[in-house]
């Protein structure tokens, strides 16, 4: 979604609160749910886009423009609407109030982890309060007009994006793009990829090989926003940040054993990985690889690349694509989304603060 998507959501959101609380106050999960999305979408924000994003909204009818704000400042935003989700879905008496309740854990959880919190975020999160199974998912449906699921959209139906890889499929080996993850051809269970003579292999452009995902191959496949497979990847890094780099691979090698589903979509088995690594850069490296295929397509890989930045002291061009584009050019060094010039009528705002991580 594009910033004026997402922030309209978060105007949808807000007025969602105010309805429920007017009409169904004793709904408590339903407004937890709502408050829980609140803060997934400004989190989203704060991931996604430069420092220098306002939180503007109406308040009866009235716009109250908000100021720039950095990053750190979404977050906080965010953190205090799960902190609402999660009082209000505390004690409720049914099970759709503890199923909202797990998934606030997970996103409060998440923004902890971006504000660098990690054991904090982990002690939110246990086995024992959000199962690996454990899975709040985004669905759409074709028969009743609903949203299409995104993936399916640009990927099979209108071949728009393919998936991508650590080289050019063009030139091959000759141009290696440094820093990528091979999704399209490392084989892997989390992210099998379909190609083959029966399946379309030229992009939309009618140049770009085309590659595409089955993990959420179908019109109406579900998403999950929030899972226990989150859950379980905070506790590894909680362990790494610890430098208990056993106990990382311990619960890595876990979920490749046994790993949970992601959707509809079941991964097979994996091999245990069987050398711990033995310095933190190492376990770092590993660490994101891991998730980079546990979290494919769930728009968390951006706001992690940041975070090797921000966190964990990596240059950008040994985080992010560099080196030469095969269709031209070379990768640049922007880290964000640029809070975009539709917000110049908020006199408030005049542009990023900055572009930093």
């Amino acid at each position: 979604f594009g910033y004026g998507t997402v922030t309209q959501i978060r105007a949808f959101v807000r007025q969602a609160i105010v309805a429920e609380q007017a009409y169904e106050p004793q709904k408590t999960a339903n407004i937890g749910e709502l408050y829980m999305a609140l803060g997934f979408v400004e989190m989203t924000l704060a991931e996604s886009y430069c420092n220098g994003i306002p939180l503007g909204h109406t308040d009866n009818g009235n716009v109250v423009l908000g100021p720039p704000l950095t990053n750190s400042q979404v977050y906080d935003s965010a953190s205090a609407h799960l902190d609402t989700a999660l009082i209000l879905t505390a004690s409720g008496p049914d099970a759709g109030n503890a199923f909202i309740h797990q998934a606030a854990l997970i996103v409060k959880a998440r923004i902890l982890i971006d504000k660098g919190q990690y054991a904090a975020a982990a002690a939110l999160v246990p086995a024992a309060v959000v199962p690996s199974s454990y899975q709040y998912i985004w669905t759409t449906s074709s028969s009743s007009n609903s949203d299409d699921n995104g993936h399916w959209t640009i990927n099979w139906s209108v071949s728009r994006l393919t998936v991508a890889d650590s080289f050019d499929i063009v030139n091959g080996a000759t141009n290696v793009i440094k820093n990528n993850l091979p999704f399209a051809s490392a084989n892997d269970p989390r992210v099998p990829v379909v190609t083959g003579a029966s399946q379309k292999l030229v992009s939309e452009d009618g140049t770009t090989p085309l590659f595409l995902e089955a993990v959420y191959k179908g019109r109406d496949d579900p998403i999950p926003v929030a899972s226990g497979i989150d859950a379980r990847l905070i506790e590894a890094e909680a362990k790494l940040n610890a430098s208990d780099f056993v106990g990382m691979m311990t619960i890595l090698n876990a979920l490749r054993t046994a790993p949970p589903k992601i959707g509809n979509f079941q991964p097979t088995t994996m091999a245990a990985i069987a050398t711990t690594p033995a310095t933190k850069d190492a376990a770092t490296t590993l660490f994101f690889r891991e998730k980079g295929f546990w979290t494919f397509g769930r728009g968390q890989r951006l706001g992690d690349l940041r975070r090797l930045i921000r966190q964990y002291g990596r240059t950008d061009d040994n985080v992010f694509p560099s080196g030469v584009y095969y269709k031209g050019g070379n990768y640049g060094h922007v880290v964000n989304f640029p809070v975009p010039p539709a917000e110049l009528p908020n006199g408030l705002f005049t542009g990023c603060i900055d572009r930093a991580a």
